[in-house]
């Protein structure tokens, strides 16, 4: 038994090793490679501090959990803020968004969604699935239109 339990315990040793070994993220960056301007930018939106910070497309991106939400917010380099992506529970979308979904995609089901804020207005981004087909991506204000 003893022999069973020694085995049992390297094999997931072994495997939890492989699966971090396996998750390395390349534009993973330390908070002292973030410039002052994002970080005081930051600062002035959120007072977290378990933040994971990446570069991403020229971006900065801080990685949080709010209110038990997935929360990615982004900053040029100068410190401008860009966006803020918020999960966001498909379950939980207006009215008018889930009835633009189903009158322009009916055969389609809702995979996922994010809530984004930005300077110039915000929207939801939603994921559609489709058997057999592409997965169509939309930009929906919370009036059911469209956003640019």
């Amino acid at each position: 038994m003893k022999k069973q339990f020694l085995l049992m315990s390297a094999l997931v040793c072994a495997l939890t090793l492989t699966f971090t070994a396996c998750d390395n993220n390349d534009d993973d960056i330390r908070f002292s490679d973030v410039p002052a301007s994002v970080q005081s930018s930051f600062q002035n939106l959120y007072a977290e501090t378990s933040v994971k910070w990446e570069v991403e497309n020229g971006l900065y991106k801080a990685e949080l959990w709010v209110k038990g939400k997935e929360v990615d917010v982004y900053f040029k380099p100068d410190g401008t803020w860009v966006r803020t992506d918020s999960d966001f529970s498909p379950m939980g979308l207006p009215t008018a968004v889930v009835s633009y979904v189903e009158t322009n995609y009916p055969d389609y089901r809702i995979d996922d969604a994010d809530y984004v804020e930005t300077p110039t207005g915000n929207y939801y981004e939603i994921e559609l699935e489709k058997n057999g087909t592409r997965d169509v991506y939309l930009k929906i204000t919370e009036e059911g239109a469209l956003a640019e």
